[in-house]
This record gives C-alpha cells, sequence and structure tokens, in this order.
C-alpha cells in the first residue's frame, strides 16, 4: 500500500500510482474483489451532474451481473444472468417456448418494447412490440431482404412492393411479384 502524497493518489501493488486509485495485482488476473454479506453488491459511479450516490451502479446479485440507473439507487435496467441471457428492463430474461438452452437478449416494457439497429443517421430497422401489436418497421428508403443459405428468398422494395424469387421489379424477371397499389 503506497500513498503519494503529492499527488493525492493510492497506490496498491505498485509505487506509482498514475490516477486517485491504482491497483496492480502483478501477474493475477483476478485483481480485485467488492463483496457484501447482502444479496446485491455494487459499485457506485458519479460525477457532477449525478443526483444521488446510488443512480449509476455496476453490481452483482448471486452469479448474475446487473446495472442500475435512476434515482436515489436506480431502477435495474440491464442483467446478464449466470446462464448467458441478456435481460433489458427485466430482471428475469426468459426465451419460454424456444427450449431451456437458448440465449439472447429480453427486452421488457409496460407499453413497447423495441430494437433498434442502425447503420447510419439515414437507414434504421426496427423491431417493436406492444399495445396488442408487433411490427418491423425500416427506415430509409432501401429494400428489406430475407434471406435463407446465402440466398435472397424475398424482398420488400421501397415502393412497398413484395418480391420473391427476385430482386428487380418487372415482368421480365423470374419469381412472384404483388404490387402496391
Amino acid at each position: 500500500l503506497f500513498w503519494d502524497a503529492s499527488a493525492e493518489s493510492l497506490g496498491i501493488g505498485t509505487s506509482s500510482p498514475s490516477v486517485p486509485l491504482t491497483v496492480n495485482g502483478g501477474s493475477d488476473n483476478l485483481v480485485g474483489m467488492f463483496e457484501s454479506s447482502d444479496t446485491l453488491s455494487y459499485i457506485s459511479f458519479k460525477d457532477s451532474n449525478t443526483t444521488s450516490n446510488t443512480s449509476v451502479a455496476l453490481g452483482a446479485s448471486g452469479n448474475n451481473f446487473t446495472v442500475y440507473t435512476g434515482s436515489s439507487f436506480g431502477s435495474e435496467r440491464l442483467r446478464i444472468d449466470s446462464s448467458g441471457r441478456v435481460g433489458i428492463g427485466t430482471s428475469s430474461p426468459s426465451f419460454s417456448g424456444f427450449g431451456t438452452s437458448t440465449s439472447g437478449i429480453d427486452i421488457v416494457n409496460s407499453t413497447n418494447a423495441a430494437l433498434r439497429l442502425s447503420g447510419n443517421s439515414a437507414d434504421a430497422m426496427f423491431f417493436v412490440s406492444g399495445s396488442g401489436r408487433h411490427w418491423l418497421y425500416g427506415k430509409g428508403a432501401v429494400p428489406m431482404t430475407f434471406s435463407t443459405n446465402s440466398t435472397e428468398r424475398m424482398r420488400i422494395d421501397s415502393s412497398g412492393n413484395l418480391l420473391v424469387g427476385k430482386t428487380i421489379s418487372g415482368v421480365a424477371t423470374v419469381g412472384a411479384e404483388f404490387r402496391n397499389g
């Protein structure tokens, strides 16, 4: 344990701390541990705009990794459970109906739950469930394509035409086409 009074820095395992707290575990992969005798242990983060010292936290609940945000000990926002399932807005990510070995992302919200995939500012794909319906939404004047075995099988073009077995609208190409309007 080394205290550098001039820099107000503490070094554990080092005599030259480079930031206010520097921990060097040497060749040991487990450098440190925070332990609680309670059922939840967390580390809090605070900057000059954070409303409480418990508003933003990373924690452990059993063998699960948890993230909290909000005011005065915020709500659990994200959980990676011991099986590798990711839950956003839920503390018990579940994939019932897909088998017990299924892992993935479970997004839960009392109104609408959505996943947005965006490659740039003009194009985005939304998967949304809630308010009594489920929908896919593609933003941008680009086709929505469906592929299997690395081959495009179907597309909805930017005009709303459904093309099956072809990628270009028109009678000269083989495949089925259902025109919008």
